[in-house]
């Protein structure tokens, strides 16, 4: 017989004690934690309550029950016990019996490990009745199902004074069953009515010109006798182009409403466009089978800020500004009084926002949408400006957390750089405060922790498993 194959026996019959080791020990803890020996701790009630004491089928209750518990036996080395327990719900006068809940109460940390020694007891279960219970007044007792102690050898019981049971009083609750599906009261819907015509007017007003990338308010008015309330929809339309859809307005019946509509980044007419589609009189929603449109052209003209007299000769903003991007996804806002200075110190004359579609990557981040480019570029502004950036979330990737998104600038060193801001998942817009121009998108962060850590964890066992072997190998070897 040869000497490896003597080693490979050796090696297998110490693998089949450890087996057998284990199991042993497994079966001896299994049976002490089962068993409930002489008491070491005893329990004192001082309240005891269920709340609430009513409930019905499927609903969910609490047992709450506060007290102390005392060491009436001296503890070895031992400053913390576990108890298992059940609640089960006895029907008043009958059967069956029915568990509504289990758990373990935690007592501990006792202070010392002597007789006497005493803590304070607070334990909420949460308590449902099963599918099974039948309707009635029922009795609910905390049942000891077991004691473990942390330590494996010290096995300790619950003593509940007076009770041979090993059962606590805790109270009793009425079991409603179904609950009954409550009287219908709402009346049936009415269905919308529809017309095909009907003697409506909107009154529509705007500046004749506007800056281009300004805000321009327009004056709205639907004129209806009775109107209660309406759907307008605002448009804007640049010249052949197709009409994009800038606000829907809530006309809150016959008065006078001022809209602010931030004009593009254009040279020539624009048409504001509004659509009433539906209105509500009496309650009643009435559908237009064509909407009444009304139309109003602006003259965009692009002027330079000191020109419009929106900046000084310091790069003091003097009037409010606000900029757009060409597909109205991002706009900035310079509110009064910001300094807005060029990188070599000048006031900032001209203010342009372009789409760059296709915006550098980095490992660590994910663009989402295309990325923005602020100019001119170096721009700062004090205090920083607010940016805002729209985002379509039925676009987002799965592994993008919406929670998470954030608006970032690009650095030609690092790479993006997130920025602190806040997020509006209503509206689908990301802002940040700006201080600077740049190249700007939102992003994501791209999960790659777990990664690391399943390989740290995949690493680290691996090399357990060649020590063991190599000390097993060396072991057998010597013998």
């Amino acid at each position: 017989m040869s000497i490896q194959f003597i080693k490979f026996l050796k090696l297998k019959t110490i693998l089949k004690g450890i087996g057998i080791a284990v199991i042993f020990f497994t079966l001896y803890s299994q049976s002490a934690f089962g068993q409930v020996i002489d008491g070491y701790v005893k329990v004192n009630a001082f309240e005891r309550k269920v709340t609430p004491s009513q409930v019905f089928k499927g609903e969910k209750f609490q047992g709450i029950l506060r007290g102390d518990a005392t060491l009436v036996k001296d503890l070895p080395l031992n400053t913390n016990v576990e108890v298992d327990y059940v609640v089960k719900a006895k029907l008043d006068g009958g059967q069956p019996e029915e568990i509504v809940g289990k758990g373990t109460i935690k007592i501990g940390p006792l202070p010392s490990v002597k007789a006497g020694a005493n803590v304070n007891l607070t334990e909420t279960m949460d308590l449902l009745f099963p599918e099974s219970a039948r309707p009635g007044k029922y009795t609910l007792v905390i049942e000891a199902a077991g004691v473990r102690p942390f330590i494996i050898y010290m096995v300790a019981d619950l003593v509940f004074p007076g009770l041979q049971s090993m059962s606590l009083y805790l109270d009793q609750v009425q079991y409603l069953g179904e609950k009954p599906s409550p009287p219908n009261i709402n009346p049936a819907p009415v269905a919308p009515k529809i017309e095909s015509s009907i003697n409506l007017n909107i009154m529509l007003n705007a500046p004749g010109e506007a800056i281009a990338t300004t805000s321009v308010d327009v004056n709205i008015q639907v004129q209806l006798p009775n109107m209660e309330k309406g759907s307008l929809f605002l448009y804007l339309q640049k010249g052949n182009e197709g009409k994009k859809l800038i606000k829907e307005v809530s006309i809150p019946g016959n008065v006078m409403l001022k809209e602010s509509i931030l004009t593009p980044d254009y040279s020539g007419n624009v048409t504001v466009i509004a659509e009433l589609k539906d209105y509500y009189i009496g309650g009643q929603q009435i559908i237009l089978a064509n909407p009444l449109v009304k139309t109003i052209d602006i003259s965009l003209v692009r002027r330079p800020l000191q020109a419009a007299g929106k900046i000084d000769e310091k790069g003091v903003i003097k009037q409010t500004t606000q900029v757009a991007s060409p597909d109205g996804n991002a706009d900035i806002r310079l509110p009064t009084g910001t300094v807005a200075l060029t990188a070599d110190n000048h006031p900032v004359n001209e203010l342009t926002i372009t789409v760059n579609p296709s915006p550098p990557v980095d490992n660590e981040h994910r663009i989402v949408g295309p990325a923005y480019n602020l100019e001119p570029s170096g721009a700062r502004f004090e205090p920083p400006i607010r940016i805002s950036i729209k985002y379509d979330k039925t676009q987002l990737d799965k592994d993008i957390n919406e929670n998470e998104l954030a608006i970032a600038y690009f650095n030609p060193v690092s790479g993006w750089e997130k920025l602190p801001g806040s997020l509006d998942k209503n509206q689908q817009l990301v802002f940040a405060d700006i201080g600077h121009f740049s190249l700007f998108a939102i992003v994501g962060e791209v999960a790659v922790f777990n990664y690391w850590l399943m390989g740290l964890i995949g690493a680290g066992i691996g090399i357990l498993v060649i020590v063991i072997l190599f000390f097993g190998v060396r072991i057998l070897s010597r013998r």
